[in-house]
């Protein structure tokens, strides 16, 4: 592979996404979206929540409040702005679509990771008490 060429396809394509996971990211995201070379920002809610001291309360109105300054301040600076839906379902994705969130992570890493890891542990238990 040619290096230069794919150092100079690489940056093209790269796409740089800020994160939002504090109060303070909130209050700030509008001037991260302004600097030159960051397309997007997207939510943690997880981490966003326990910043607001409601943590794992994803419905609550700070957090509504806080999605709500994200999505404004995408459409101010013509950004996408997205968010994590940790526990994906059809009515959440299009609820995330209809309020104008453009990137939707499905899924964390817990979700995917825990069942199989649950099954492990189970069957090394099983084995080793069997």
């Amino acid at each position: 592979i040619d290096f230069d060429a794919y150092a100079e396809t690489a940056n093209d394509q790269t796409v740089v996404i800020v994160m939002i996971e504090s109060a303070q990211s909130v209050e700030a995201v509008g001037d991260m979206l302004a600097v030159e070379g960051v397309d997007g920002a997207i939510i943690g809610p997880y981490d966003l929540s326990g910043s607001y001291g409601v943590p794992g309360k994803l419905d609550h109105e700070l957090l509504i409040l806080a999605q709500e300054r994200v999505l404004q301040a995408g459409r101010d600076t013509r950004k996408v702005s997205g968010t994590n839906l940790i526990m994906p379902t059809k009515g959440g994705i299009e609820d995330a679509i209809q309020r104008g969130f453009r990137l939707i992570a499905l899924g964390g890493d817990t979700m995917y990771m825990a069942p199989p890891a649950r099954d492990f542990l189970d069957y090394a238990r099983n084995t080793a008490s069997g």
